[in-house]
């Protein structure tokens, strides 16, 4: 049953086929982002400090870097992962879910979606907006860190885990 939630942790635009249907895997470490062959994935905050209430977001942008026009699923297993100078925030139960960690109490697991594969022609990109509060209770002002690992399937051996580059972002004290 593990193994099956794992496969169901998912996220908006991660694993890219080309429409041929080969697999790109060769990766670089160019410039803060993951390198495929024919991708880089990078991660941005959307503002460099958000106000109390305000739901701290971050652009997840997927560029094609080949001649093909390439598919990124919307169902592929991803890893958030948020840290402050005192460790990692609590995680909210929705992401709990994800990653299958269930406690007494929870509500319904709701942590399921959809499939689909959107294009992306080729040397054109995809941003995808993230609402990081979904993941982490960040209610508490401070300065954070945060980077997202995407699952990246291979026809030849195991899963590779991508990473983002890191961003920061604040959550500023409510004023008295």
């Amino acid at each position: 049953m593990k193994n099956l939630r794992t496969l169901t942790l998912r996220l908006p635009t991660v694993a890219v086929f080309i429409s041929s249907g080969i697999l790109l895997q060769s990766q670089t470490a160019a410039s803060q982002s993951t390198h495929l062959a024919q991708l880089a994935i990078s991660l941005a905050p959307e503002e460099s400090s958000f106000p109390p209430g305000q739901k701290p977001r971050a652009l997840l942008t997927f560029e094609n870097l080949s001649d093909h026009t390439v598919c990124v699923l919307t169902n592929t297993p991803y890893r958030v992962h948020i840290e402050r100078k005192d460790g990692e925030p609590p995680k909210t139960e929705y992401y709990r879910h994800l990653l299958s960690d269930f406690h007494p109490g929870d509500g319904p697991d709701q942590s399921g979606g959809s499939n689909v594969c959107p294009e992306i022609a080729p040397h054109k990109s995809r941003t995808e907006n993230w609402d990081l509060s979904a993941y982490y209770d960040l209610t508490l002002p401070g300065k954070y860190s945060v980077y997202i690992e995407v699952e990246w399937p291979s026809m030849t051996g195991p899963e590779a885990w991508l990473r983002t580059n890191m961003v920061q972002f604040e959550v500023t004290a409510s004023a008295k």
